[in-house]
């Protein structure tokens, strides 16, 4: 039997409220598109619940040289539980337009202080090894601060986007004029994932860059290697950030009602388990553990002939 056809949306197949006349605060279809599953759901708020507890560790009993870093990883992490714990309250009773809001903010606005922590990484880079400061094309305070405050915007573009849908089906729900349709809504949704694409691939290449740059730097064995370890899980770390904006931009290019946004599994796929795998790449180890000693920086850096003095104590 074919679903019957909402006035407004005939591209939608997807769930529809058994209550003709939903209450304040319900769609008459699900935001989602689907029921979100309780699995994924609970999956997602554990394991990030636990890289939440790893990265607190490292900020509070390990080195707080790095603070930042591990305090923004955290900070995601903790909007990633958020995020899904919403999408266990979704799967209860997936019409819930506020659910749903808060639901994709926080799962949206989460790759903002993990991304930030990425670039925080090169800074550290630069500023610990000797002579570091030539892995950068930009400089340290002016690259963090362009690439965050492009994030912030980009994400606040999509977060209205995703907010407008909500406001679209209720306004609609009740027999009142939307401010605009759900088609604009995901255009503006689209319009932030490009620009947010565009600026994280133009950050992984002066990553590249820098990698690059590393033999610039004249160092040997324990150094050098931490260097290019620190910069390689930085890299991987990157790419599955990278990977999981690509997606949504696919998905948005798609358009709202389409396959992709569609399908629950690809949300699993490309959505959870990339940002899962960053995390975990950025979870292993407390990076402060790859960078030299402060005192045999500076004396490497202005002393070159000691190398193979520290190389042999190392």
């Amino acid at each position: 039997m074919d679903r019957p056809v909402i006035p407004g949306i005939p591209e939608y197949r997807g769930p529809i409220n058994p209550n003709p006349n939903p209450p304040d605060g319900e769609a008459r279809i699900s935001i989602y598109l689907y029921r979100p599953w309780m699995a994924t759901g609970i999956i997602g708020a554990v394991v990030f619940a636990i890289f939440m507890v790893v990265q607190l560790w490292y900020l509070f009993k390990r080195n707080r040289r790095t603070k930042w870093f591990h305090g923004l990883l955290a900070f995601g992490a903790l909007m990633e539980v958020g995020g899904y714990a919403a999408r266990v309250k979704g799967h209860q009773n997936m019409f819930l337009v506020n659910t749903f809001v808060v639901s994709y903010f926080l799962i949206v606005v989460a790759p903002i202080p993990i991304a930030a922590a990425i670039y925080l990484v090169l800074t550290y880079a630069a500023a610990r090894w000797p002579d570091g400061r030539r892995l950068l094309v930009l400089k340290p305070k002016t690259m963090v601060t362009l690439f965050v405050f492009i994030d912030i915007v980009t994400i606040a573009v999509q977060v209205v986007g995703a907010a407008m849908v909500g406001v679209v089906q209720t306004k609609s729900n009740r027999g009142e004029k939307p401010p605009m349709t759900v088609t604009t809504a995901g255009h503006i949704l689209l319009a932030g994932l490009a620009v947010q694409t565009a600026f994280f691939s133009a950050f992984i290449v002066l990553l590249v860059i820098a990698i690059t740059r590393v033999p610039r730097l004249g160092l040997h064995g324990k150094m050098l290697r931490n260097l290019r370890m620190l910069l390689w899980a930085n890299f991987a770390a990157a790419m599955f950030i990278l990977l999981r904006t690509v997606y949504r931009l696919a998905v948005e290019c798609e358009g709202y009602f389409g396959e992709a946004n569609s399908n629950q599994t690809l949300f699993t796929i490309f959505e959870m388990v990339p940002v899962i795998i960053a995390l975990g790449i950025l979870s292993i180890v407390p990076i402060g553990r790859w960078f030299p000693d402060k005192h045999e920086a500076t004396e490497l850096l202005t002393h070159p002939a000691s190398h193979n003095e520290y190389e042999m104590k190392h």
